[in-house]
């Protein structure tokens, strides 16, 4: 688990290309864009096949498909708390940094992940969503990946404070 800061694209192909097998869970920014598969091509059809399909802004529901998979609970916490996942997206890459030296930049697929809360463990701050990265195998248990997400913020900052 990382925090935002982290290339959660890199750390995914890097691993990945190590062979581990690992799940890695990383907080992104409410400002990606990612994509979609593209729709399957037509037989015959000519010219190059499509690397992406529909844009996926974090910020534009509208942008938004259907999730995968969702999860309403209710937190003693943090109240009334709903996640949501959208598996198979991918970011557009570029041939720079990590993927310089790449003719082709890789697709790299993974599962964004939504968390809402109706309150915060304190009063003071604002409710913000949360934006999770989740690559591995299988598909992420989505009541353990935001409760686990949570903890390792809660840990880290509480080390931080001391």
């Amino acid at each position: 688990m990382f925090d935002a800061g982290y290339d959660p694209i890199a750390l995914t192909c890097g691993l990945a290309e190590a062979g581990v097998r690992v799940a890695v869970l990383v907080r992104i920014r409410s400002d990606r864009v990612f994509s979609t598969d593209p729709p399957r091509r037509a037989p015959g059809a000519r010219g190059r096949p499509r690397k992406h399909g529909r844009r996926v802004a974090l910020q534009e529901p509208a942008s938004w498909p259907a999730p995968d998979d969702q999860l309403a609970v209710c937190d003693a916490r943090y109240g009334q708390v709903t996640v949501a996942a959208w598996a198979g997206l991918h970011p557009k890459l570029w041939t720079r940094g990590r993927f310089a030296d790449a003719t082709v930049p890789p697709i790299v697929r993974g599962t964004v992940i939504r968390v809402q809360v109706s309150r915060l463990s304190k009063p003071a701050g604002r409710l913000k969503v949360l934006w999770l990265w989740w690559a591995g195998p299988g598909a992420p248990d989505l009541g353990l990946v935001w409760r686990a997400y949570v903890r390792r913020f809660d840990i880290e900052h509480t080390l931080r404070v001391l």
